[in-house]
């Protein structure tokens, strides 16, 4: 029998495959017309990696997480309605390889990076298995072929700016943020890892920027635009409001080193997307607030942990706030692994220590709106309870 062309590469990849290098593999299996046989052969050597990426690059891809067995999460955790979007910046010799799009992603050259140097920007994600698969498969796939994350890498996360509603949203955003700053900055990488040394170039903090900014009260677009201009209209902050008001209208949060590790990118998106989320609550709560209305005891709760993060609190108190406005108990864990990991770690290569961070309160602006008397002495006096408790 006189095998077809497909048939030839295909025969050759599983008898050499133990000697044939990612390249070769991954240029072969692209070469071949029968994306069917294509695919059963990855399946068939266990390259669940490149199955992946070769599905997306060919619009075969099935609505379910990859066979890797280090891929943890099911979902990001967010509101359906909360658009996401990531920017995976990575370097490697076998960048070469890529096409201009993986399924809906692009692919473009990095200048910053040099000649190997990559961005695959991702669509418009939301909290479906399909958009959290797709996720998992480029960034297994980019790993299989070389490519890593270097120091000169960012991982870039796009949070839609249309979920957060009014200008009170956005006032609480830069209040959770901006108190909380050194925190995020100890938190927004994996554990072993801080912030890579030129941060300040690329993401600056914003809360030295807004210590005592005096913000109108205003229309929502009104309220951004005066705070970019506290913010020297310029985008290389930790949290980025550039895009907020034009064709893009995301909320950029630049911070994380940049990874292609796809845990990673689940647990920076829950962070930064849960920040929205919560701003978006508490912008609702001060509506309600101003209006006179009495508030719930959850929000009653939430308004005195975000009101505590101004108080001259220590890191750690601080961290312990944050975790409680953000994250469920369970959810807090991957967290604390990486503060405890990260602040022990920067005691000695001071990356975020050396760095000047700012106390953040547009609380003068709210028209006399003054948190419920008591609550935060009773927040702190149950916290002194927890904390005796463990």
């Amino acid at each position: 029998m006189i095998l077809g062309n497909d048939d030839r590469k295909l025969t050759m990849i599983e008898r050499t495959y133990d000697e044939i290098s990612v390249d070769s593999l991954f240029e072969t299996i692209m070469s071949i017309e029968d994306k069917e046989k294509a695919e059963e052969t990855l399946r068939k050597l266990g390259e669940y990696e490149l199955l992946g990426f070769y599905q997306m690059i060919n619009g075969t891809q099935e609505d379910e997480i990859s066979e890797n067995d280090g891929n943890k999460y099911k979902a990001f955790g967010l509101p359906d309605n909360m658009s996401i979007g990531i920017e995976i910046e990575a370097e490697g010799e076998n960048s070469r390889l890529l096409p201009e799009c993986i399924g809906d992603w692009l692919i473009d050259d990095e200048c910053t990076l040099g000649k190997t140097g990559i961005e695959c920007t991702s669509p418009k994600l939301y909290d479906t298995s399909f958009d959290i698969a797709e996720v998992y498969k480029v960034t297994s796939g980019l790993q299989r072929l070389g490519l890593r994350a270097t120091e000169k890498c960012g991982g870039h996360i796009h949070i839609g700016a249309d979920y957060i509603e009014s200008e009170e949203g956005f006032r609480e955003l830069l209040e959770l943020w901006g108190n909380a700053e050194e925190v995020y900055f100890l938190i927004s990488n994996k554990p072993g890892e801080l912030p890579r040394e030129d941060v300040t170039k690329y993401a600056e903090p914003i809360s030295k920027y807004l210590e005592g900014a005096e913000l109108e009260d205003g229309p929502r677009d009104e309220f951004v635009e005066d705070a970019k201009e506290y913010l020297r209209n310029s985008r290389d902050r930790s949290l980025n409001l550039m895009n907020v008001n034009n064709g893009k209208n995301t909320i950029e949060f630049r911070l994380s080193n940049g990874t292609v590790d796809g845990n990673t990118w689940v647990e920076n998106v829950r962070l930064y997307g849960r920040t929205v989320q919560i701003a978006q609550s508490l912008g609702k709560i001060v509506e309600k607030l101003e209006a006179g209305e009495e508030l719930t005891e959850e929000e009653k709760r939430r308004y005195a942990l975000k009101e505590m993060l101004k108080s001259h609190k220590s890191l750690d108190e601080k961290m312990d706030i944050l975790m409680q406005i953000l994250f469920s108990e369970e959810e807090r864990k991957v967290y604390y692994e990486r503060y405890n990991t990260n602040k022990k770690l920067d005691r000695k290569e001071y990356r975020v220590a050396r760095l000047s961070f700012g106390k953040v309160d547009f609380k003068k602006v709210y028209d006399g709106v003054e948190i419920p008397e008591g609550i935060i002495s009773q927040m702190q006096e149950e916290e002194m309870q927890e904390t005796e408790q463990r």
